[in-house]
């Protein structure tokens, strides 16, 4: 059982950003979130969309560290790519 964290940083307009975590667990071929009722319920009501930003980025996560523990190079990015264009890892 390995621990994973998806982070996101807040919407807020304000200068100081929070950061936003969801929280899992991978074993096997299984990835599975780690939340409360209470945190179901606010990744359902949370209208700026950060929570569920942090959850996609936990998934993806699990994707890319599963691509590399299959022998995957870089994660499963591609090999050949723009090294000036940002890339999300599993898109």
């Amino acid at each position: 059982m390995r621990a994973l964290v998806g982070c996101d940083f807040s919407s807020a307009t304000s200068k100081q950003k929070t950061s936003v975590l969801a929280w899992g667990e991978s074993s096997g071929s299984a990835v599975r979130l780690k939340r409360s009722h209470a945190q179901r319920d606010a990744l359902v009501d949370d209208a700026s969309g950060d929570l569920l930003d942090a959850t996609l980025c936990l998934l993806q996560t699990a994707w890319g560290y599963r691509q590399h523990l299959a022998g995957a190079a870089q994660f499963g990015l591609p090999l050949h790519r723009d090294p000036l264009e940002g890339w999300i890892v599993s898109a």
